[in-house]
């Protein structure tokens, strides 16, 4: 007789499987009763290869196995924390540990099949040689089994194989398992060059912005100035250019009135009469008046009157 799977665990189909020692041929039609202190759990019979199966259920059960020409055959099962301890009772042959080799016929018996005899078994039902942390405990018996190291439990990690604690991007996925990590091998130059591209744009458009507001402010000013010599936005100053690069006219006087010396009387603010007819220079009226005092009237073409050239 045969369990499968050799290791069972709470809530596995445990699969029973007779054969006749002699013949090696399944043995049908024999009572498989699984039962907890008085109360039956199951019953089955063996059906044409020689198998029954059914649900390991928690605590202590025992599975009877009998009829025929055969002596009955007992198991007691104890079922904690998920480990199934399977003790054999009664006298029919069995192989619990299904590696082929009768329980009798056995010098140690290996009911997990790992390769560890039972009485030097760490951690019956489980399979000695596992242990994915490397912490000295056995995986079957081991409440913390941590095999990427990560401190965190590998039924409750994250990123199987990768640190959980590792989260560069602050995203809440581990970055062993971040997609944007895993398919972008330089997407932190990346993403570095896009942040100092856009801090270079915000500068210069920064400039540009104040840049403009000054040239602004300038030309108001200007515009500012302009206006206030008492013309409007189209007045040109003639103090400017009057008489830059001097001037031709048969009057030395008039070309030399800079250099005369100004008389007494040309003290006297007295402007030239309304109907004065002056001469035209650069698009300005300009008189002298009194003559030959050398003192330059021009008129305002806004509100015709002469204003005294200072």
């Amino acid at each position: 007789m045969e369990f499968n799977p050799a290791n069972p665990k709470q809530g596995d189909s445990l699969l029973v499987s007779m054969t006749d020692a002699d013949s090696d041929v399944p043995v049908d039609d024999l009572s498989v009763l699984v039962s907890r202190s008085e109360n039956i759990l199951y019953s089955f019979i063996s059906d044409e290869n020689g198998q029954a199966h059914f649900i390991i259920p928690n605590g202590t059960f025992i599975v009877r196995i009998s009829g025929g020409q055969y002596n009955p055959l007992e198991f007691t099962f104890t079922v904690e924390n998920e480990v199934v301890d399977i003790k054999q009772g009664g006298n029919l042959v069995a192989d619990i540990d299904g590696d082929g080799i009768l329980n009798i016929e056995e010098q140690d018996a290996d009911s997990d099949n790992d390769g560890v005899p039972d009485e030097l078994d760490q951690c019956p039902g489980y399979d000695d040689s596992v242990d994915l942390d490397k912490d000295g405990i056995i995986d079957g018996c081991d409440s913390f089994v941590d095999s990427d190291g990560d401190q965190v439990r590998d039924i409750d990690d994250v990123c199987p194989g990768f640190d959980d604690t590792v989260d560069t991007d602050q995203d809440g996925i581990p970055d062993g398992c971040d997609p944007s990590n895993a398919n972008d091998d330089k997407s932190d130059d990346a993403d570095s060059i896009a942040q100092n591209t856009q801090t270079l744009i915000e500068e210069n458009s920064t400039m540009i912005i104040a840049g403009i507001g000054l040239f602004i402010a300038i030309l108001l000013a200007l515009l500012f100035i302009r206006r206030g010599k008492g013309g409007d936005g189209d007045f040109t100053d003639p103090y400017d250019d009057m008489f830059d690069g001097g001037y031709s006219n048969s009057d030395s006087s008039f070309n030399d009135f800079t250099s005369s010396p100004m008389p007494d009387y040309a003290q006297d603010n007295q402007r030239p009469p309304q109907n004065t007819v002056g001469q035209m220079r650069d698009g300005y009226e300009i008189t002298e008046y009194p003559n030959n005092s050398g003192q330059w009237w021009w008129k305002d073409t806004q509100t015709g009157q002469w204003q005294k050239w200072q």
